[in-house]
């Protein structure tokens, strides 16, 4: 029932609200995958074929969700099977494997509660690696060579989509990957294999989405020049990172213990002593503090709450279902590495990794479904487990539903109040708040009153790409332009003369005056025509249009 009600929600959802940051920037690389020649992320070898099939913002947000859910449900699937013979035997009939799909399903989609579901590097890491866990789960099951080299070479490939969109991630998780193999009990010589057939569809993955799309002496030549803007806004070290990591993580976990530490106790207690009384405590300590803390809501504010409560959950199912990992090693690598892949998938985010792996929670649901359903030495305990696994489930659905009707990433208004239906270029219907409706209409007055055609080149100073899906226009180079250096880089690597046939955005200062420009436009407005003024709702962002008189 959590599931259907979440694929319900995202599915309202698919054509509601127009955000002009983030997902602008991940648009326009799936529209014009050929116009970027700097970037960090080669997300566009795989957005750009996918807006190809979709053409509508609608469309290309169902193509993510289809990929999230497909992914999510082949690693129920390859967990399921890989715990065969093992003390969860009761996950493999029809209704244990629809539960733990159900909870897959669920895990994923909290990804839909934090921005909508636009293919893009988070996005596409989080499948890829869902799909490579859930191909190599099955593997595992395989005694036919040809079909298990099959599958390990598809392993492969699907960390090759996850490594173009995310390096980090991608790297982190082939470890983690790797791991399970060497872990599986089988010979040495069938894990060599084995990893050399992930390897090898690895190499084969990557440089087939490279040549269709790109040459690899450009892609070269753009991943570095990417780096260059990168390191304009990005100056931490990965060492100074990696430590960031570890103290956020410790002071998230320790808030989350302190939040929980009645339910915790009660659980240890109950543990301990076996005595029901305790159970029934932890219950009922559990869905108090789940509603009195507000840990049921999604939002943009909710993030840390969010994820504060999905951890103690799972360590507290993790606690209950000890005594079944511990019966095989086989159950307790697989459930460990189902803990780790959302962090493999969060590796080298600039957040605190305790909050981002909440786009990559699948594998979550999948561990504490799959515990649930095991062999417990004591009915209490199953049930106990059970509860543990719903409650898990029930608090994702009901933070994913709940975040429709409040505040949104980088929107005005929430998702229930995007209702007014707009048409935005190639994107086709929207649906909006009033506010947003007006600043489309105006953006779009200004583009008529100017004259300016569609695919002209485009400037958006600064961090305002989403402005580009509206005019109707081509970034310079790339939608990621967040401050003068990167302009300065941008257009010092532009055709000459592209100045006299662009349009240019500016994000005016909070008292009105003009962002800093960078020394190509040290003219400016000299050459240049302007075209309008719109505000976008959130922040009251004032952005101005200009186009060059020549264009």
């Amino acid at each position: 029932m959590s599931a259907l009600l979440v694929i319900s929600f995202c599915l309202w959802s698919l054509d509601r609200g127009l955000e002009i940051t983030d997902e602008a920037y991940y648009l326009l690389l799936g529209m014009h995958p050929d116009a970027v020649k700097l970037y960090i992320s080669a997300q566009q070898w795989v957005t750009g074929p996918l807006w190809q099939v979709t053409g509508s913002l609608m469309s290309f947000r169902a193509a993510g969700m289809v990929l999230l859910m497909a992914s999510a449900a082949l690693l129920a699937i390859g967990a399921t099977s890989a715990l065969r013979q093992t003390p969860l035997p009761s996950a493999d009939d029809l209704g244990g494997r629809s539960r733990v799909i159900a909870a897959s399903l669920v895990g994923a989609l909290l990804y839909a509660a934090t921005i909508n579901l636009s293919p893009c590097y988070n996005l596409l890491a989080s499948a890829g690696a869902y799909a490579a866990a859930g191909l190599l789960l099955l593997s595992l099951r395989t005694d036919d060579r040809w079909r298990r080299t099959g599958l390990l070479l598809l392993v492969g490939i699907a960390l090759a989509v996850e490594f173009v969109s995310k390096p980090s991630s991608g790297v982190a998780t082939l470890c983690l990957l790797a791991f399970w193999l060497l872990v599986a009990g089988q010979s040495l010589p069938r894990k060599m294999i084995g990893l050399a057939s992930v390897l090898a569809g690895f190499a084969c993955g990557a440089f087939a989405l490279a040549v269709t799309q790109t040459t690899i002496a450009d892609a070269r030549l753009a991943l570095s020049q990417g780096m260059e803007l990168f390191r304009m806004v990005q100056v931490e070290p990965v060492g100074a990172r990696l430590t960031r990591y570890l103290v956020e993580f410790c002071r998230h976990s320790i808030d989350a213990v302190e939040a929980f530490t009645v339910v915790i106790l009660a659980v240890s207690l109950y543990l301990l002593t076996r005595r029901l009384i305790f159970a029934g405590l932890a219950i009922l300590s559990l869905l108090y503090t789940l509603v009195s803390g507000r840990y049921l809501l999604g939002g943009v504010d909710q993030y840390v709450l969010q994820m504060q409560a999905a951890f103690v959950l799972f360590l507290l199912g993790l606690l209950v279902a000890l005594p079944v990992c511990k019966a095989d090693r086989r159950t307790g690598a697989i459930v460990a590495g189902l803990a780790l892949l959302p962090y493999t998938v969060a590796v080298g985010t600039g957040n605190a990794i305790f909050t981002q792996v909440i786009v990559s929670l699948a594998p979550w649901g999948v561990a504490l479904a799959l515990l649930a359903a095991g062999d417990f030495p004591r009915k209490a305990d199953k049930v106990l487990a059970m509860t543990l696994c719903a409650a898990f489930v029930a608090t994702v659905a009901a933070q994913i539903i709940s975040s429709g009707f409040r505040a949104p990433y980088h929107l005005q208004a929430p998702l229930i109040a995007q209702s007014q239906a707009v048409t935005v270029g190639e994107l086709g219907s929207v649906r909006v708040d009033p506010e947003t409706a007006n600043f489309v209409s105006k953006l779009q007055l200004a583009a008529g009153t100017c004259g300016i055609v569609s695919g002209a080149p485009f400037l958006g100073l600064y961090n305002i790409p989403g402005v580009a899906l509206v005019l109707e226009t081509v970034p310079l180079s790339t939608p990621w332009l967040n401050n003068v250096a990167q302009a300065d880089a941008v257009l010092t690597r532009a055709p000459p003369g592209i100045l006299g046939s662009s349009v240019v955005a500016l994000l005016l200062n909070a008292d009105g005056s003009r962002p800093e420009l960078p020394a190509a436009l040290e003219s400016f407005p000299a050459g240049f025509q302007y075209c309008g003024e719109a505000t976008y709702p959130f922040g009251s962002q004032r952005i101005q249009i200009w186009s060059s008189r020549a264009s």
